[in-house]
């Protein structure tokens, strides 16, 4: 009797434990769906610390392949106390730290579960030492896939105590990685098609102002353009060489624009400039 009463109150716990974490999953959803560009990474990171206190565990991560595939980065990071150690956002871990984990995570898109560091196999003996050194006792991985690759994992890491990973949380926990990295990949290409107007507008102005202009002002015009492209850009200086019409191989520096607080070993060239090819 005392054996289906225990029994009925672990189904009851599991069943609540379901329902609480699809009540957070709707939750960080709507959140991050009406979140503007400039407070998604608040959000995101709120997410995160949701899924800290809902597993009781120290640590949550969303990581990033770097472009060449050589890197991981922490892009958001939630910690449950001041005693966790910190993981910096924006750093680059090479994969030559966690290779076993990296190859199975961002090259096969397989889940990495470890109550205890000692599940890891021999061949993780790296990853292990690296996960060691930092304190993780307990570590939960999940690729994200965005259209066939992985670009993402979302990581819960146990530092203070050993921790179980529930299986049928797990795909859960995957579907709320889906939903952060979704926000993210909107917002970049919101911003992209943002940039890519701001700069057919400013060349569509451009273009408009060389239209019937006298002669004496091309030049101003051609450095005031050089100007708006670089504050657009984000670039410091801009520099146009022609072909010299004298000696062959010769280039001629014939409009250049410097932002004003750059220093550069040649902030003092003048124009006509020659630069010899070859």
């Amino acid at each position: 009797m005392n054996r289906q009463i225990d029994e009925r109150e672990m189904i009851g716990k599991a069943l609540e434990a379901r329902l609480r974490f699809e009540s957070l999953l709707s939750d960080v959803s709507a959140r991050v769906v009406q979140a503007s560009a400039e407070q998604l990474d608040e959000e995101i990171e709120t997410a995160l610390q949701s899924v800290l206190v809902f597993f009781q565990v120290d640590r949550c991560a969303l990581i990033r392949a770097s472009r060449d595939r050589t890197a991981w980065r922490p892009t958001h990071v939630a910690y449950a106390d001041g005693q966790v150690p910190r993981v910096p956002v924006g750093t680059d871990f090479h994969r030559s730290s966690h290779p076993w984990a990296y190859e199975k995570l961002f090259e096969k898109g397989q889940t990495l579960a470890f109550s205890s560091m000692d599940e890891l196999p021999p061949e993780a003996h790296e990853d292990r030492k690296a996960w060691i050194e930092r304190g993780t006792q307990s570590t939960l991985l999940i690729p994200i896939f965005t259209g066939k690759s992985v670009e993402y994992v979302i990581t819960v890491n146990a530092m203070k105590s050993k921790r179980d990973w529930p299986a049928e949380f797990i795909p859960r926990l995957r579907l709320m990685g889906e939903i952060l990295v979704n926000a993210l990949e909107r917002r970049q290409s919101r911003v992209e098609a943002e940039e890519k107007l701001r700069f057919e507008t400013v060349l569509a102005e451009i273009s408009g102002r060389f239209v019937n202009l006298p002669a004496d002002r091309v030049d101003s015009e051609i450095m005031e353009a050089e100007r708006r492209i670089c504050k657009l850009l984000g670039l410091d200086i801009s520099a146009i060489w022609q072909w010299s019409s004298g000696p062959p191989g010769v280039f001629v520096l014939t409009h250049y624009y410097r932002f004003p607080l750059v220093q550069t070993a040649n902030a003092g060239w003048p124009h006509r400039a020659h630069f010899l090819v070859g």
